[in-house]
């Protein structure tokens, strides 16, 4: 009920998101990625509160990277607990990122979120699932845009976070900041776990988020991430509408795939 009230209009707001881009039919089987984290959690919450508009089966999904054990095997317990209190269907494994880090080099985060992907679509597979659920909002869409100006990027990269991909991966929280997702958690008094290495500046999303972004707000734009989201929405309307017209073509090139 305590739910229910305070989302009078984030409910409102989210419901929009997942009308406006699709992403929900009724009796869809939605697999949600929780971490345990706070964007995670307030995902969860508020697609079980919208759970009887969609008319959609909900199951969750965490996947323990193996760089943190003693808080990871925490995060696990933390997220089955939620799961057991809702009645949801809970799949929990434990990749080796380290052991594949040795084996084929890359970045860490490259590899987390490859093993991260990997999971969730086997899971999908195994029990069901036809939509899998990401806890992405719109200070992560802002961030990336940044990172992605950074290393250089087209449309396609400017772009941001697609809301809806490959008819699978939706995220319904793209559109709300993450401020407002705090403040939802906090009303409902919804227990949440924090990871460490969101924290950790050797890592360029961090500093873009804790030092750079701040400093931006502060000074030059107190709406920048709204003003890049909306940037970002005109970006991937120009580049869907560019690979529509070029989609009768042959091409040399092959376009990179979004996050």
């Amino acid at each position: 009920s305590s739910i229910a009230a305070y989302l009078g209009i984030s409910s409102e707001s989210v419901a929009k998101t997942i009308i406006d881009f699709d992403m929900l039919q009724s009796k869809d089987n939605v697999l949600v990625a929780v971490s345990g984290g706070p964007d995670s959690v307030a995902l969860l919450r508020v697609l079980l509160a919208l759970q009887a508009k969609f008319d959609i089966q909900i199951g969750v999904g965490h996947l323990d990277h193996g760089l943190r054990p003693s808080a990871a095997t925490k995060d696990a317990a933390f997220v089955t607990s939620l799961c057991n209190k809702a009645g949801l269907p809970c799949h929990v494994e434990t990749a080796d990122i380290q052991s594949l880090h040795r084996q084929r080099k890359g970045s860490l985060e490259a590899l987390g979120r490859k093993a991260r992907y990997h999971f969730f679509g086997r899971m999908a597979r195994e029990f069901g699932y036809n939509k899998i659920a990401l806890g992405h909002h719109a200070d992560d869409n802002a961030e990336l845009i940044l990172m992605n100006l950074f290393r250089g990027s087209g449309l396609l990269g400017l772009s941001g976070i697609p809301p809806v991909r490959n008819h699978r991966y939706i995220r319904p929280l793209i559109e709300q900041p993450r401020e407002q997702l705090m403040n939802f958690l906090q009303d409902i008094q919804a227990n949440f776990v924090m990871d460490d290495t969101n924290q950790d500046l050797r890592f360029l999303r961090n500093r873009i988020r804790h030092e750079l972004m701040p400093g931006l707000v502060h000074r030059y734009n107190p709406n920048l991430v709204d003003t890049l989201n909306r940037t970002a929405a005109i970006f991937r309307t120009e580049e869907d509408w560019l690979t529509k017209r070029l989609s009768g073509f042959s091409t040399p090139w092959r376009r990179a795939t979004p996050s």
